[in-house]
């Protein structure tokens, strides 16, 4: 089993959540119990030729994401 570092930035009385370095990723430690099943989905992780990638430029902001996500959700309705 590897060993995952976690990491956790303080600023004066300020502390962050803690992280888990998987990959070179830094992961927010509640996302997974079991690092090592989160490290393994994501080396085995195989994308099929009918998955679509919704992405925006940085700093384009939430509302048009959730737009996009919106026109999506209502088009695969429709159609």
């Amino acid at each position: 089993m590897a060993n995952f570092p976690v990491f956790q930035v303080t600023e004066g009385e300020w502390s962050s959540g803690k992280f888990i370095d998987i990959l070179g990723l830094k992961i927010p430690a509640h996302f997974t119990p079991d690092p090592q099943l989160l490290c393994d989905f994501i080396t085995n992780f195989q994308t099929r030729p009918d998955d679509v990638f919704v992405v925006t430029y940085p700093k384009s902001g939430e509302f048009n994401y959730v737009r996009i996500k919106i026109e999506i959700i209502v088009f695969c309705t429709k159609y």
